[in-house]
């Protein structure tokens, strides 16, 4: 009920104030939106978010007829993301065919399903509750009043929609709804059939889980339908007459306005636990009555021992009411560390000549010879994404993978063109990059990425023999991989190559040539592996992280004749200087991490702890190694890839980590702490039994102080994993060093960890910006782009320094409190 005042002034002629006359009404609250069918309708925009398990609801009073037909082989719509003139991009509709029966829609950008209802809607002038809904097994269900009156299955998954959801006619404006709308709902996800029974005759409380968009109607006047959901996508009304009975805001609706649902059932499953495959772990529910499990369990307590990773739901019913709650279980499938066990086209693999293996998450990347194969249970099972889906090729050679909060941008390079997936390889658009010096235009051999650069390798032409043969160019972009430069480096002697990057140092092995950039690859100089005189090298990879530079080669001890060997070239110094070892057996590829070092050779995978002096342990198809020719490896704290052309080998043991501190990273075996952070360290695999090198014997110890940590197991898969954890400065209250510019230039390294930080020095304020994308940062004299992610890398540099002043460094947590400031003094008169 709306209570309105309505007062007039009287003036003595025309001057003086009398009186006021008040008089008082009485009016209905406007709680519903009449449509009259002649092309009024609200459009909702484009901001609700494309779903494929969604529930459509509202409360419905249609007119005879049910509105305006345009083709009798559509329905009229209520609710759509649709449109006949151009269903390439409708996704759902719900609405009343012309046998008056209840029909929701779907479209994947082919093909359609639908599902129709037993009942026919009255045009009785009386308010029904109409929903429909679509769950992740493809069964879509249309409900009356709170009843199943409709159920179909099928195989029709609605496709990613750039059209807006409207309500009272299709985007096309075609079937024209008439009739009354009250209390439209749109979630995303298939609300249980209590659900819908329960909470449709009453106004929904705020903190429903997976409410994407809700609208109560509940206003008199206006063009604006608010959104009562919290995610701000309200509605815009068009060509309504907004006076009188039809076409306007009307009394009365589906819903009393004001009678609000009761809060949701609050329903806990824990613990939400990583286990080893092989394990058991306890589920337990509580706030109901009464329970039933997706497993079909009806306790309030099951032991769940999944196999793969699994989401467990559970259905609490209590007296006024039934909710859902879910809890994730994932599972690693760690075997023993020195036994493999094989992926191949079996598991779904694209082809078993598998040439590189990234991961994301739990998720796995798996570059092949028959496309982009991606798991999403830690490498158990593999989807294939092919040229079907984008890609230029189903070749693909390498692979970059970058992650940002909520996406996964993936770049492919293949034998036709740089793929580019923005949704984490669904889909992709291929780049077909050429240059004279490349064959065609379209081979990319590998691709590396630091931040919005991108950096492509093109397959160079060749000769054989004792010819000339050209170079091969390397394309850079700045923008993500939509436009490319000139190539910046072209080297020569062979028709392919390798690439690294690290920061801004680039480095691109060719033949027995290796370019190395220290400014983003504007420039480079070049180091000849063929350097000793008795000695011919050909590079056969690169690795390069922080100030570390490793290459592998073969060549002959001798001149002519002599023994094939393995080269192993070692630089800590950014590629300044390189020290030499020689091994057997052909090398393909390297990898490291801290002291370990790996290096792929013809005999299978070598494995050194030393930082690559020495080479004590193979492994090859003799320990479940899909072939002996490995192509590239990703050894992780808690599993180990290997690509091989037999296919991607998977075992591992490793410590996990759980941080106190969510924001806080953790990379390969460095920890990094806030000054004033702990962390707990698990030991990983399907162990029973660990030794620290802190004499504990528990699965499981905090750290607070810096140090190496690492944990001897025993049981199935038995070994020694190390972390090494630093306790980062700057602390609140800062630290002054004092530098002197008597050499010019100077680099000034600092440490930091947070969420953000802001850069100040002579001149004023230098840059500011979020810890979570490369960042470039630049004082007088020079700049410095760094390569990975400030949380991740635990430092930057400041280099070319030549102006002497005082320069801040001030760091921030994600709320905004400053968790760190560092101070330091530049000395001396500048450089020139």
């Amino acid at each position: 009920m709306q209570l309105a005042y309505r007062c007039q002034r009287y003036f003595l002629h025309g001057l003086l104030l009398v009186c006021f006359v008040c008089t008082t009404t009485f009016t209905l609250g406007q709680d519903a939106l009449h449509f009259l069918g002649d092309n009024d309708y609200v459009d909702l925009g484009t901001g609700i978010p494309n779903v494929t398990t969604f529930t459509i609801e509202a409360w419905i009073k249609p007119s005879a007829g049910y509105g305006t037909v345009t083709s009798s082989s559509e329905p009229v719509e209520i609710i759509s993301r649709w449109g006949l003139g151009g269903a390439g991009n409708a996704a759902y509709r719900l609405g009343i065919n012309s046998s008056g029966k209840l029909v929701g829609s779907v479209y994947d950008g082919t093909n359609g399903s639908t599902v129709t209802s037993t009942s026919t809607i009255p045009t009785n002038n009386a308010w029904l509750h109409v929903a429909f809904t679509r769950s992740a097994d493809n069964t879509m269900r249309l409900y009356i009043n709170g009843v199943l009156d409709g159920t179909q299955t099928g195989s029709v998954t609605p496709q990613a929609s750039n059209y807006p959801v409207y309500l009272g006619k299709p985007v096309d404006g075609t079937n024209i709804y008439s009739g009354s709308i009250d209390e439209v709902r749109i979630w995303n996800r298939a609300l249980l059939a209590c659900e819908i029974t329960n909470q449709r005759n009453c106004e929904l409380p705020s903190g429903q889980t997976g409410l994407l968009a809700y609208y109560k109607f509940n206003q008199s006047t206006g063009t604006s339908l608010p959104d009562a959901s919290g995610n701000n996508n309200p509605g815009t009304l068009y060509n309504f007459a907004l006076s009188g009975e039809t076409s306007n805001w009307v009394t009365g609706g589906g819903v009393t306005t004001g009678n609000s649902c009761a809060a949701p059932v609050t329903i806990s499953a824990s613990p939400s636990l990583t286990i080893a495959n092989g394990n058991s772990l306890t589920l337990t529910a509580s706030g109901a009555n009464s329970y039933v499990w997706s497993t079909s369990a009806s306790a309030s307590s099951i032991t769940a021992n999944p196999t793969i990773t699994t989401v467990y739901s559970v259905t609490g019913t209590t007296n006024n009411g039934c909710s859902l709650a879910s809890t994730t279980v994932t599972v690693r499938n760690i075997i023993n560390c020195n036994t493999y066990f094989n992926r191949t086209t079996a598991n779904g693999l694209g082809s078993n000549s598998v040439n590189d293996v990234k991961t994301a998450g739990n998720t796995v990347y798996a570059a092949t010879d028959g496309g982009l194969s991606i798991s999403t249970d830690g490498g158990r099972t593999f989807q294939n994404r092919t040229t079907a889906n984008g890609l230029g090729s189903n070749v693909i050679y390498r692979l970059a993978v970058v992650t940002g909060p909520g996406s996964t941008t993936i770049y492919a390079a293949t034998s036709g063109g740089l793929g580019i997936s923005t949704d984490g390889g669904q889909t992709f658009i291929n780049r077909v990059l050429s240059h004279s010096a490349s064959v065609g235009a379209q081979q990319v051999i590998d691709v590396n990425v630091v931040g919005s650069r991108v950096y492509a390798l093109l397959k160079g032409k060749g000769k054989r023999g004792f010819s000339t043969e050209d170079q091969i160019p390397l394309l850079i972009s700045t923008d993500g991989g939509t436009t490319f430069s000139n190539p910046t480096y072209t080297g020569s002697g062979v028709t392919s190559g390798r690439l690294a990057v690290a920061g801004d140092r680039v480095y691109v092995l060719m033949g027995s040539s290796l370019g190395m950039s220290s400014n983003a690859g504007q420039n480079f100089s070049t180091y000849n592996l063929r350097n000793d005189a008795n000695v011919t090298v050909t590079g056969a990879d690169v690795f390069a992280e922080r100030d570390r530079v490793l290459v592998v080669g073969s060549g002959l001890l001798g001149t002519f004749l002599g023994t094939n060997q393995t080269w192993l070239f070692v630089s800590t110094d950014g590629g300044g200087s390189f020290t030499k070892a020689n091994f057997t057996d052909l090398p393909r590829m390297v990898y490291a991490v801290n002291q370990s070092v790996y290096m792929g050779t013809s005999s299978g995978l070598r494995l050194s702890s030393d930082g690559g002096q020495s080479f004590p342990t193979l492994h090859n198809i003799s320990n479940g190694l899909g072939s002996n020719q490995i192509r590239a490896i990703l050894p992780l704290a808690d599993a180990f890839f290997v690509a091989t052309s037999g296919g991607l080998s998977v075992a591992g043991f490793g410590i996990q980590t759980q941080l106190s501190d969510p924001n806080a990273q953790f990379v390969r075996n460095e920890l990094t702490l806030a000054p004033t952070q702990s962390a707990t360290l698990t030991g990983g695999g399907t162990n029973t039994s660990y030794l620290w090198n802190t004499n504990a014997t528990t699965a499981s110890i905090v750290v607070s102080t810096s140090g190496t940590y690492s944990a001897t197991a025993q049981g199935s898969c038995p070994g020694t994993a190390t972390v090494v954890v630093s306790k980062l400065q700057p602390v609140v209250g800062g630290v002054t060093a004092t530098l002197s510019l008597t050499n010019c230039p100077i680099t000034l390294r600092v440490n930091v960890i947070g969420k953000r930080f802001e850069a100040s020095g002579p001149g004023g304020y230098l840059y500011t910006q979020a810890i979570q994308d490369p960042v470039t940062i630049t004082l007088t004299g020079g700049t410095r782009t760094i390569s990975r992610s400030l949380a991740d890398l635990g430092y930057f540099d400041f280099t070319n320094i030549r102006q002497p002043g005082t320069y801040t460094i001030k760091v921030f947590d994600g709320a905004g409190q400053t968790t760190g400031i560092q101070t330091f003094q530049i000395g001396g008169v500048g450089c020139p």
